[in-house]
């Protein structure tokens, strides 16, 4: 049923990066900013913008609720009253 060579059990560090942007390069995408990428063609089936989405999803999320608490947190999602 499970075959140890399967590309789902291995790995790869930078697999998402390699299947999102046509550039991908470890060295240049190291860096914290990245300038003059090229998308791949599925970039927006890729497995590395649904994340991106996701955690924008996800931080608006938390610091509404934490404001809506009367805990503020400084951000750039939610600016207070």
């Amino acid at each position: 049923m499970f075959n140890d060579s399967d590309i789902a059990y291995q790995y790869s560090e930078n697999l998402w990066l390699k299947q999102a942007f046509s550039n991908f390069d470890k060295k240049k995408f190291d860096k914290r900013k990245v300038k003059s990428v090229i998308l791949a063609d599925n970039f927006g089936e890729s497995n590395w913008y649904k994340f991106y989405r996701a955690v924008k999803w996800y931080k608006k999320q938390f610091f509404t609720f934490c404001d809506e608490e009367g805990l503020k947190i400084p951000n750039e999602y939610v600016k207070f009253g």
